[in-house]
């Protein structure tokens, strides 16, 4: 199973704070079995996903985003 956490804070915040805790967050579910993680983290929202290589055919890339 994949593992998503994210952070949508009130206000921008430093990207590098975000990504301190969205990593926390991923660290958190690394036991469910993830064969890789993707991050996507600017000042208004922080992503990270835990996919398994089962469930995701490559070239994906994780976590998706459009622009």
């Amino acid at each position: 199973m994949c593992g998503i956490a994210g952070i949508l804070p009130n206000q921008p915040t430093d990207t590098g704070e975000l990504t301190h805790w969205v990593r926390r967050m991923t660290d958190r579910i690394v036991h469910r079995g993830p064969d890789d993680e993707g991050f996507q983290v600017t000042p208004r929202v922080a992503l990270g996903m835990t996919p398994l290589a089962i469930i995701r055919g490559p070239p994906w890339e994780q976590p998706m985003f459009g622009r």
